[in-house]
């Protein structure tokens, strides 16, 4: 049985992933209970690095989410380079990085913009604290993040934010292969063109008897 660990900041993103579950779950033909949820943010790294090495055993896989905050990390690149440090097992393929937090995620795919009293002043791509902001005075955080929930469309969500487009195309592989074979494909792919390369080379020169070319050319492919 293949197992997916979903590695999340928090509880907002795994209250987030929760209400997805299903739906992911489908995309990839697993049963939901498979997929686990787990916060990095407040466990020691050698844990994470633990739940990792876990992870990529047998056919179990794994994405690993961060948010952005562009104050911190105006560069995606040193955003995941950073984690790629801090983790020592993490494989970088395995990185989402959220555009700007996953509060814009909630945000992106709320169909009833008219919980937020003034939506207009908030973008798809939002931080923690303009999201905060905007939330009615006289609601819990919690209470309202789940109110969102409800109201959630995952399919608006990709249209509004590259980032959650992102984690979509993640889970939807060319040849329906999903996020489990995605990276096993591009390998066969790759070892099958230079397959034919190779073959063809070996066609072409050895019609010249040109061994020593053949050698050359094989190392350059």
């Amino acid at each position: 049985m293949c197992l997916l660990y979903i590695f999340v900041e928090g509880d907002d993103d795994r209250r987030f992933f929760n209400n997805i579950k299903e739906e992911l779950a489908k995309i990839i033909n697993i049963n939901p209970k498979t997929i686990f949820i787990i916060p990095h943010v407040q466990k020691k790294d050698k844990i994470i690095d633990g739940y990792i090495n876990k992870a990529k055993k047998s056919n179990n896989n794994y994405l690993f989410l961060s948010d952005r905050d562009t104050h911190h990390y105006p560069c995606i690149t040193k955003k995941k380079d950073d984690l790629l440090s801090k983790y020592k097992s993490l494989e970088i393929d395995k990185i989402i990085v959220v555009e700007e937090a996953i509060e814009s995620w909630y945000f992106s795919g709320l169909k009833n913009k008219s919980l937020f009293g003034n939506s207009k002043k908030l973008k798809y791509i939002c931080s923690k604290k303009e999201f905060n902001d905007l939330i009615p005075t006289k609601c819990e955080r919690v209470d309202f993040l789940n109110e969102i929930l409800k109201f959630f469309d995952s399919k608006l969500a990709i249209s509004n934010n590259d980032s959650y487009n992102y984690l979509d195309d993640s889970f939807h592989d060319p040849k329906g292969c999903g996020v489990f074979s995605a990276n096993l494909y591009k390998f066969i792919n790759n070892l099958n063109s230079l397959k034919v390369e190779i073959n063809l080379c070996w066609g072409i020169f050895s019609c010249l008897n040109l061994n020593s070319i053949i050698m050359i050319k094989l190392l350059t492919i």
